[in-house]
């Protein structure tokens, strides 16, 4: 059930670039779910544009990114459309509780709601995803074939190879004696043990210290870098978003910065391989991105050569107006 609960018009100025923004609220399996809209400035009632939805990374609320991303697009002529997952900064559900085919299912329900919109052609919607929002974004295109255009940024493929890689092998091993231990106590008392964010995730030097200038900035309180429960990691290592990504039939594009050490960049050449054409991949080398988390410009938006290529191949693929 998709439903419009309030309504808020805002005109947000930036950088000389103007946009309508809407608060919204929809329904992913029956859980209220906080999104904002974003129209360009020029829109005139009763046309129909082509709309992109931001499915944001780990724990990240709307707020993250996605209005400096959308300045671009909307610039651009797109309805852009950015949301928390369910338990995440406005949205109700349970903090902490980040479940990869939970998250998936609020995406394609975004989606869903998207094109319901008067601004919007139903029939060109495009995604883009950063980090786990990218894995959701390649879950929804291969198994929701409603998507026109795809464009993700730093993906885990294989969340258990993904991590693997990442914790090396005795740490691997150790997290799945506590798995084992975990599930055991979770038949016999209905709870999970809980556990920090940087006990599943790995970050080199360089993405710690950005990691903490977002702390700083976006807080913890259901959002980046809150507590998380020992089945949330269990379910993470489940999800294999590239086993579908040879099902996807639109055009997508795969990024990743080489220097990137929370998702390494062989994830991306992993599923640029599985992926069908047309196709494109960029792996950004160190002139380009400097540091995974200042791509983003900590918080703000993306840097643009990355802001560039990306809406390249979205006006390439799925121009905004017809």
């Amino acid at each position: 059930m998709i439903e419009i609960l309030l309504f808020r018009l805002n005109v947000a100025i930036s950088q000389g670039v103007r946009m309508k923004e809407e608060k919204v609220n929809f329904y992913s399996v029956g859980t209220r779910c906080s999104g904002l809209v974003w129209l360009p400035d020029d829109y005139k009632e009763g046309e129909k544009r082509a709309g992109i939805v931001i499915a944001r990374g780990f724990g990240a609320p709307k707020e993250f990114v996605s209005p400096g991303f959308a300045k671009e697009l909307t610039a651009e002529g797109y309805v852009a459309f950015g949301f928390d997952y369910r338990g995440i900064g406005e949205s109700d559900g349970t903090p902490g509780r980040i479940v990869p085919l939970e998250q998936a299912e609020d995406l394609r329900n975004a989606l869903a709601y998207l094109k319901t919109r008067n601004e919007v052609d139903p029939k060109r919607v495009g995604l883009f995803g950063d980090c786990e929002g990218g894995a959701h974004a390649i879950y929804v295109a291969g198994t929701y074939p409603k998507v026109q255009c795809l464009v993700v940024m730093n993906a885990a493929g294989h969340f258990d190879r993904w991590m693997r890689a990442c914790w090396g092998y005795e740490r691997y091993k150790k997290w799945q004696k506590r798995i084992d231990e975990d599930r055991k106590n979770r038949v016999l008392t209905g709870k999970s043990c809980e556990c920090n964010v940087g006990e599943f995730l790995t970050w080199g030097e360089e993405e710690k210290k950005d990691w903490k200038i977002l702390l700083e900035k976006f807080g913890k309180p259901k959002g980046l870098g809150g507590a998380i429960s020992v089945e949330v990691v269990e379910e993470n290592l489940h999800y294999v978003p590239e086993s579908v990504i040879d099902q996807i039939e639109c055009p997508i594009f795969l990024t990743a910065p080489e220097i990137s050490i929370v998702v390494p960049w062989e994830e991306t050449v992993s599923m640029y391989n599985l992926a069908k054409e047309p196709k494109k991949m960029w792996i950004m080398g160190a002139d380009v991105v400097s540091s995974r988390y200042g791509a983003h410009k900590y918080g703000e938006g993306y840097i643009k050569p990355m802001s560039d290529a990306f809406i390249s191949w979205f006006k390439q693929c799925l121009p905004p107006c017809v």
